[in-house]
């Protein structure tokens, strides 16, 4: 537990989007954060997502 307090920001989205099933390398930044966020529906109870297109 106490090495987990030293990972970064950035390691610990690369470990969530690795446990997902993809690899972190492939991705950006903004492509890994568009990932976790289409997870929250299955989290967070009466909480709908709606995506557009830019």
């Amino acid at each position: 537990w106490r090495a987990w307090r030293n990972f970064t920001t950035g390691e610990w989205i690369d470990v969530l989007i690795q446990s997902i099933g993809f690899n972190p390398e492939f991705f950006g930044r903004r492509s890994k954060l568009l990932q976790l966020v289409r997870l929250i529906p299955y989290c967070e109870r009466n909480h709908n997502l709606i995506e557009a297109d830019q």
